[in-house]
């Protein structure tokens, strides 16, 4: 499984969580789907802290969930940081919004 939270400026914009199993074989990709939880007051917060700025920070962290012979489950955690323009983000917003 995957579980997964993605800040932008310090403020949690969504969350979740897939607990479904994927195989993914080695050496390969595969496009994956993402429940998400937007809330309400996480968003707002999150658009009034971006009218401040240009390009906003972001962290995404997620922690992937493995299973494995003898050992069991293993979690590996995935941090990412950086800042994205608003125009992109307007724009891969407009597309998620808009199907």
């Amino acid at each position: 499984g995957i579980a997964y939270r993605l800040n932008l400026e310090g403020e949690r914009v969504l969350d979740g969580r897939r607990g479904q199993r994927l195989e993914i074989a080695a050496q390969d990709e595969s496009r994956v789907t993402l429940p998400m939880v937007v809330r309400y007051d996480d968003l707002a917060r999150a658009l009034r802290t971006l009218r401040r700025q240009e390009s906003p920070s972001y962290e995404l962290q997620a922690d992937f969930e493995f299973g494995a012979p003898i050992v069991g489950t293993l979690v590996v955690p995935v941090s990412q940081k950086g800042r994205v323009s608003l125009d992109r983000l307007a724009g891969r917003l407009g597309r998620i919004v808009g199907r």
